[in-house]
């Protein structure tokens, strides 16, 4: 199990109903737990970060990654030295300082921690079971390149084209961070 899977192989072998852990199956959550934070714009397992940030001189240092766990540890490239005195506004993902930062390219470097729940168990119950609901899709699925077929009285149609389920895709729509502006 990669640390920052969404949902345990255990988990995934309990909701496949399958008495032996099948090879592979670990890989495949970590795969769909990667594409479900990719299509949300959100790390749902908090991981270390490190930015090296520009300042134009504002008040203002933006972050790469939010919510934030804990203080940042914010490192001046061009002194050296440690920088004190800043708050977090961690639900935002910057950091302001009174008196503004220093302005410079690649001036500042922030070590924090980054993202919505300490550890996999404290994943919201709605995301684990849209992971396990794409996990027993694409585990089910023998072909993935097939999207129709019927034989007497059962058919099954996939109607996504991205290979995310509908339901998976209308569960995760609550979490995603917009894009652009």
């Amino acid at each position: 199990m990669n640390t920052y899977d969404l949902v345990t192989t255990s988990e995934a072998q309990l909701y496949l109903k399958l008495d032996t852990l099948p090879a592979g199956l670990d890989m495949l959550i970590t795969n769909l737990s990667a594409r479900i934070e990719a299509y949300t714009g959100r790390w749902f397992v908090a991981r270390p970060v490190v930015d090296v940030l520009d300042s134009g001189g504002g008040d203002l240092l933006f972050l790469s990654r939010y919510p934030v766990q804990g203080t940042p540890v914010v490192t001046d490239l061009t002194t050296g030295l440690p920088v004190t005195g800043f708050l977090t506004y961690a639900g935002r993902g910057y950091l302001y300082l009174g008196g503004g930062w220093e302005a410079g390219r690649q001036r500042y470097k922030v070590e924090y921690t980054a993202g919505m729940c300490p550890d996999t168990p404290s994943v919201p119950a709605d995301i684990r079971q849209a992971c396990l609901e794409w996990v027993a899709a694409r585990y089910n699925r023998i072909d993935p390149a097939i999207t129709r077929e019927q034989l007497g009285d059962y058919s099954y149609s996939a109607d996504e084209s991205d290979g995310m389920p509908a339901n998976v895709r209308a569960a995760l729509s609550l979490y995603v961070i917009p894009r652009g502006c």
